[in-house]
């Protein structure tokens, strides 16, 4: 793995192709330390692939380190402003630091590109809950389930929010359904119990809880809502 002379350029691209594939078999394995070095040799020799830095910034992202993922991403859409992905993992970068508004922008960006992609409408639903826009919120997720109708995170996600918005009912018909595609999900009895919670029904709540931890034990937000209901703070 080297950079090849600047007076052979078709072999630093080939080099810097061969470098971005060994990257991304780093990559699908973890090993992600190993995969910046190839994508960091590939850049050196091809520095205006919009892949490969796309990928540099997952994998940034997958080790947490946001701030350089985000200038990854940014550095790909100086090459290609349509560039899907980099548009994609960007937003979702976005959301896990807590800014939602940049998150927005990215998404609808994105979405334009391909807007039939259920992913991305949970993102934008994401952000707009994010923001407190519960409603948009909503209407999000019900496009990413007309899409994929058995799409669990739309689900789920759309319960929570209509559980901000109130709407408690139509939140447990969200939770319920998911629980009919998929029994053993944690997060679906956890967020109902936080349904009945908000409802002051807190028998239910608790027994909900107890399904959660049946299914995993170790699960702590379970465990702290149980300390809650149990302590008699939710009396």
């Amino acid at each position: 793995m080297r950079i090849l002379e600047k007076f052979n350029p078709r072999k630093r691209l080939f080099c810097a192709l061969d470098l971005y594939h060994q990257g991304n078999s780093h990559a699908k394995m973890g090993h992600y330390d190993e995969a910046l070095q190839c994508y960091d040799l590939s850049i050196q020799n091809n520095p205006r692939d919009a892949n490969v830095w796309t990928s540099r910034g997952i994998v940034l992202a997958g080790s947490e380190d946001f701030k350089a993922a985000v200038q990854s991403f940014d550095q790909a859409l100086r090459i290609d402003p349509m560039h899907a992905r980099a548009l994609k993992h960007k937003a979702k970068a976005m959301l896990r630091t807590g800014d939602f508004q940049r998150a927005l922008i990215c998404c609808r960006e994105a979405l334009d590109l391909n807007p039939n992609s259920v992913s991305l409408w949970v993102m934008n639903g994401l952000a707009n809950y994010g923001i407190a826009n519960y409603r948009e919120s909503i209407r999000c997720y019900d496009r990413a389930l007309k899409r994929d109708p058995q799409s669990l995170s739309a689900m789920i996600n759309k319960g929570i929010a209509l559980n901000k918005a109130g709407k408690y009912q139509e939140a447990h018909a969200c939770f319920d359904l998911a629980r009919f595609i998929d029994p053993g999900l944690p997060a679906i009895y956890t967020n109902k119990a936080i349904s009945f919670y908000y409802q002051k029904n807190y028998p239910q709540a608790l027994r909900c809880i107890e399904w959660t931890l049946e299914i995993d034990p170790e699960n702590e937000r379970a465990k702290s809502l149980r300390r809650i209901l149990q302590s008699g703070h939710a009396q």
